[in-house]
């Protein structure tokens, strides 16, 4: 068994992984600033895919991150034609 580096990606997997987390947490809260979290969690997650020629995770991550700020633009239009119940 090798040695444990938890810093093998320079942290940006552990980044990835609690904005993703924090995301989720507040989407489940009904908060339009999750999909910034997850959008910011996916740029650390496709540079993680960068450094580990990770191909098919760059192509995921960046349809996530676009996902994430097509959700968001739409939750904001949504709120701005009051089509939307805001709290």
């Amino acid at each position: 068994m090798g040695d444990i580096n938890l810093l093998n990606y320079y942290g940006l997997d552990w980044l990835a992984m609690s904005f993703g987390f924090i995301g989720m947490w507040l989407l489940g809260k009904k908060r339009k600033v999750s999909f910034i979290f997850t959008a910011v969690g996916m740029m650390f997650a496709f540079s993680v895919s960068v450094l580990s020629s990770q191909y098919g995770f760059m192509v995921a991550n960046t349809i996530m991150f676009g996902l994430a700020i097509r959700n968001y633009i739409m939750w904001h239009s949504e709120e701005r034609d009051g089509r939307f119940a805001k709290r």
